[in-house]
């Protein structure tokens, strides 16, 4: 498992915290903020917890499907006041089709947000990589909803704090897609949200750093840091296109995307 440079907790303390993240998502039941037990809780260190809970999980059975990218919009940046982007794990296991009806006991204060898929046809690895070579290793785009969940008390944290809960993925909602979505022009496509019927957010690709694929080539070159590369059939949930909407049993959430057709999903 390799890190970025810079980490100054000790491996038996990054263990221990990798494993208290992994017993929060399986419990459903809250830890304290990393950033109150650890003041000088750094990025770096953040990153390391979330590598080592993600191979506890993997030692487990659980498989890598691909990552999701962080705070890739303007609105989920200033929602949480985080301003760069960030990568967590998608792994299988709560990973649902459209028109799932997803259970909210699972979940300690579940969101969704409303994304881009992007499934990878062959291996990308950075450093250097650009939006168009992002793109020319895409095999299809698919609308998306990643399922959130914060493993803290409430929804107040660092950016710190948000790495090493995995980015806050707890699973995703994927829709189909097919290479001619490929040939869409992302930047001005347009996704709606309704949730229970109303309208709660609009906006188009360009929110997700300017373009989606910019999202993913951000993430291949991140990935670098760390030694990894994208391979070919995983998948990217580029970012949000609007902020988090919160999930409670009885909400059903039905995403528009022009041009990819709809995304619909239960809670219960």
């Amino acid at each position: 498992m390799a890190a970025a440079a810079g980490d100054s907790l000790d491996a038996a303390v990054i263990a221990a915290l990798a494993e208290s993240f992994c017993r929060a998502e399986e419990e459903a039941a809250p830890r304290p903020l990393v950033s109150q037990q650890q003041p000088a809780f750094s990025v770096a260190e953040a990153y390391a917890v979330q590598l080592a809970a993600t191979a506890r999980k993997q030692a487990a059975g659980r498989r890598r499907l691909g990552y999701k990218v962080g705070f890739a919009s303007r609105g989920i940046q200033e929602a949480f006041g985080v301003h760069e982007p960030i990568f967590g794990h998608l792994l299988d296991g709560a990973v649902y089709r459209d028109g799932a009806t997803i259970p909210r006991r699972a979940f300690i204060h579940p969101g969704i947000e409303p994304e881009l898929l992007f499934v990878l046809s062959r291996r990308l690895r950075g450093p250097g990589v650009t939006a168009e070579q992002a793109l020319a290793a895409t095999q299809r785009v698919a609308p998306a909803f990643e399922l959130v969940d914060c493993r803290f008390p409430t929804w107040k944290f660092s950016a710190a704090d948000c790495i090493a809960d995995n980015g806050f993925n707890a699973g995703a909602v994927l829709g189909g897609g097919d290479e001619a979505a490929l040939g869409l022009n992302l930047v001005e496509l347009e996704m709606a949200l309704e949730k229970n019927g109303v309208e709660v957010g609009r906006a188009r690709g360009a929110a997700i750093l300017g373009h989606p694929a910019n999202s993913v080539a951000w993430l291949v070159n991140k990935l670098a840091e760390f030694d990894r590369a994208l391979e070919a059939g995983e998948c990217v949930l580029c970012g949000s296109f609007t902020t988090t909407y919160m999930a409670a049993a009885g909400d059903r959430f039905e995403a528009a995307y022009s041009g990819l057709g709809r995304l619909v999903a239960r809670f219960a």
